[in-house]
């Protein structure tokens, strides 16, 4: 009787979060047919880069972005998604039917991984399915990769899952040559996103490290992890040569760092709710280790994914190095992974658990429906701004205040993708710090009515002409700058 309530608790589970999955995919499935424009919205920067990679090539120079110096393509981003992306571009000759596709690919391997996983741990079809549904449609995943499409970072959780079904399946066995097919997946794991790889390497791999008590093991262990490392060398120490100059390190801190300690405005929520999952993870593992017959071994196997929540949760990660730099998001989905996979396997021991499995689901989709908004398409008159970038014939830049529904950053995705014109900025990390500085300081200018600095900065940035939204384009002819667009809610100004 009461393995016929669980099986009726994963078949609700497995329906409803597949239901509001597969809802939130439709509306997102939008952007097959229109560029996203608005603010809740990173997809719109990969799809410029996959766009680059097509244009121009593996690290070459591209002058779209942040001209006139442009940028090497791929020296401070990832590549990995965008080469399995790729085939599908040239496939579908569309490059936002290539990013939804490349997404809904990507879940589907996600799947097959987390039966993997469950083969493994022993866990019936059902009880992967819905454990699968639970991480699939959480809303961390939901709004990160569906509403936001951050499509990198969910790429580099097929080399997660992998490496985590490889370090699970030797946990109680030795460690023996086999062992080395993890080596290709650390590299493809370093090729996808930084923010996992540096939370596997903190905590992840660890893990079957301190369990192994051989030198043999162990020394099969550290080598198979350098063989990855060196397999993706070709992109690590270009990476890791350039990254400092760059302007991503700068944006990392603030965004790690400073937002763990930001309780304010929209940082308000995503602290309370990672604090909360910190604590829901520490409470499952005091669960799962209650009357377990391996104590000791489950601890210590365990041990740096706790340790990484303590550190997380006393703030103490904001002070170490490189992992001070790790974004709230990129813990959230670390900590709910280990938070589902511990809960699924304890839950037998205790007949409360049960009420939390059907609440679970329940809360995520409340969650979501609360604060991850829907798909934002562009009205016409929206549309009908965007052949502005027909008229503009020199290096452009955008200044001013701008409707949520038209995001600069969106504009500039979808200019190089569509348009034969060179920006001064650029939605990547690949442009130097001083750069960075000066841009902003541009923009606050216009802001701040200061003519003297902004005309100054334009002409250091070496801007020759000037986009902007609504009321502001009076106060770029008041600025002296020579009108020569208006196309509905934008419009071009130039400096002769």
């Amino acid at each position: 009787m009461k393995s016929q309530s669980y099986r009726l608790i994963f078949i609700f589970i497995i329906m409803l979060l597949f239901a509001y999955g597969g809802t939130r995919l439709a509306d997102q499935s939008q952007i097959v047919r229109t560029f996203p424009l608005d603010t809740t919205n990173d997809g719109s920067s990969y799809m410029a880069k996959l766009h680059f990679l097509y244009e121009f090539g593996y690290h070459k120079m591209v002058y779209k972005w942040y001209a006139p110096e442009g940028f090497r393509l791929f020296e401070t981003d990832t590549p990995g998604w965008y080469y399995f992306t790729l085939p599908i571009y040239i496939l579908l000759k569309d490059v936002k039917s290539a990013t939804f596709v490349s997404l809904i690919a990507i879940y589907i391997i996600m799947a097959i991984l987390f039966f993997i996983i469950g083969k493994i741990e022993k866990l019936s079809q059902l009880e992967t399915g819905a454990l699968f549904a639970l991480f699939a449609f959480s809303p961390m995943c939901i709004g990160d990769y569906i509403r936001q499409v951050r499509m990198p970072q969910m790429f580099s959780w097929i080399s997660l899952l992998a490496l985590f079904a490889i370090i699970f399946y030797f946990k109680n066995k030795k460690i023996d040559k086999r062992f080395f097919i993890i080596s290709p997946f650390i590299a493809l794991l370093i090729l996808s996103h930084q923010l996992e790889t540096v939370l596997f390497f903190f905590a992840g791999l660890p893990c079957i490290f301190l369990i192994k008590k051989s030198l043999r093991e162990r020394a099969i262990i550290l080598i198979s992890t350098l063989l990855g490392i060196l397999m993706s060398a070709f992109w690590l120490i270009p990476f890791l040569l350039n990254s400092a100059n760059s302007s991503m390190l700068e944006y990392a801190e603030y965004a790690g760092s400073k937002w763990l300690l930001d309780f304010s405005g929209g940082f308000k929520f995503a602290n309370i709710a990672a604090i909360a999952l910190g604590i829901a993870l520490l409470a499952v593992f005091a669960l799962y280790f209650y009357k377990n017959k391996n104590l000791k071994s489950e601890i210590l196997f365990f041990s740096p994914i706790i340790i990484l929540d303590i550190l997380f949760l006393t703030r103490l990660v904001v002070y170490l190095p490189i992992i001070k730099h790790v974004y709230i998001d990129a813990y959230m989905q670390f900590f709910a992974f280990f938070f589902l996979f511990i809960l699924f396997k304890c839950y037998r021991k205790f007949n409360f658990m049960k009420y939390a499995l059907i609440l679970l689901p329940i809360g995520f989709i409340i969650i979501s429906l609360i604060h991850t908004p829907w798909f934002v398409a562009p009205t016409q008159e929206e549309l009908d701004s965007l052949s502005i970038f027909g008229e503009v014939n020199g290096t452009y830049m955008f200044a001013g205040n701008w409707s949520a529904r038209m995001y600069p950053m969106a504009l500039v995705s979808y200019a190089a993708i569509y348009y034969p014109v060179n920006s001064r900025m650029g939605w990547s990390f690949s442009d130097n710090i001083d750069h960075r500085h000066k841009t902003a300081k541009f923009r606050k200018a216009f802001l701040d009515n200061n003519k003297e600095d902004f005309l100054r900065l334009m002409n250091e940035l070496k801007i020759d002409e000037v986009i902007s939204y609504g009321n502001d384009c009076y106060k770029l002819r008041e600025f002296g700058l020579h009108f020569k667009a208006q196309k509905s809610m934008l419009c071009l100004y130039s400096i002769e």
